[in-house]
């Protein structure tokens, strides 16, 4: 059995998995078991895994359902204490294991997230999530405290810079599988809201965003699961925090709401916003959607001119970045 078992949900990357798996290959704990659910890929992406001859690699092959599914057939392989999830197109920093492995096993805590760097922008994101509100350190959900000092730790947990006790990611029952999109999303929300987590560093983590198969460039990106389904996380919360979760889920229909809206799209915001009368405690930005509704023609326009998603928005990044002294030269990989 080894420390640790990493599960990566594969769809489609022969791009990028070499990359991925060569990554887990240079850490600098040694002991993991690497788990890696072919969801049904049509191209060359599990050939690629099998060239790997290392019998810490484990190839399973299952009719594509989407990454929740994918990443809960992992857990359920899983044997070691630990489980890290890792997206197939993106890296490890050599030193990401042992350190998840050391702030786990060093603070009363269920739950890991490394501090990483955005790819091939270079950025460092640590002080762009810590000025939102997610700093490095220790976090508990008592219910009583106000969203925003919480709002954005539970969002920095993503499966590529997340680390877990196995058991505690069963007893949440895994990723969510009605929905292909906020799969990861709902998952972490039902830990966070129940148990101890930790952010750290320094990062350990490339994110690439420029291969990130969440991007798409011509419509905006739903948060569904908790949209759709609001009990998915809800029946998961304890009782002194049934507010406090209602509230994070209202807000996340309304960051859908507006991204609808920004797109053009009235009809679909107009139902959201219709079908959820909860997001009004948000007078500012419910304000706000209801006043791109109303400009919903132009925001389309300028979204088809590819200003809402080309470079304009690249280029404000790097200049966020200089500005907090963030755009550097990150450390290089070991491997080509």
């Amino acid at each position: 059995m080894a420390k640790v078992d990493i599960i990566i949900a594969l769809y489609n990357k022969e791009p990028y998995i070499a990359r991925t798996i060569k990554s887990i290959l240079h850490q600098e704990e040694t002991d993991w078991h690497l788990i890696v659910v072919d969801d049904g890929s049509t191209d060359k992406s599990p050939d690629i895994v099998k060239k790997f001859a290392d019998p810490r690699i484990e190839l399973i092959h299952q009719q594509n359902a989407g990454p929740g599914p994918a990443r809960n057939k992992g857990i359920e392989l899983a044997t070691a204490k630990y489980v890290a999830f890792l997206d197939a197109d993106d890296e490890w920093y050599p030193w990401y294991l042992t350190n998840a492995l050391k702030t786990i096993n060093s603070n009363d805590v269920q739950m890991v997230a490394n501090t990483y760097y955005q790819w091939p922008q270079r950025i460092n994101t640590t002080a762009k999530w810590s000025n939102a509100g997610a700093r490095p350190g220790i976090y508990v959900i008592k219910g009583d405290e106000p969203l925003d000092s919480i709002r954005h730790a539970v969002n920095f947990l993503v499966p590529w810079n997340t680390l877990l006790y196995t058991e505690t990611a069963r007893k949440y029952d895994g990723f969510y599988e009605h929905s292909r999109r906020e799969e990861d999303t709902v998952f972490y929300t039902r830990v966070a809201f129940n148990e101890k987590f930790m952010i750290y560093g320094p990062p350990g983590v490339r994110f690439h965003s420029e291969c990130c198969g969440l991007t798409l460039k011509n419509r905006p990106l739903p948060f569904e699961g908790i949209r759709k389904d609001p009990d998915s996380v809800l029946k998961y919360c304890p009782s002194q925090k049934k507010e406090l979760m209602t509230q994070f889920v209202n807000y996340r229909i309304l960051e859908t709401a507006l991204r609808w809206a920004r797109f053009g799209l009235k009809n679909e915001t107009q139902e959201i916003l219709d079908n959820h009368p909860g997001t009004k405690v948000f007078k500012k930005e419910y304000q706000q959607c209801l006043k791109l509704l109303s400009y919903g023609k132009w925001f389309k326009y300028w979204k088809d001119l590819k200003c809402w998603t080309g470079p304009p928005i690249r280029l404000n990044l790097l200049r966020v970045a200089q500005a907090l002294h963030i755009h550097e030269q990150a450390p290089p990989m070991p491997y080509k």
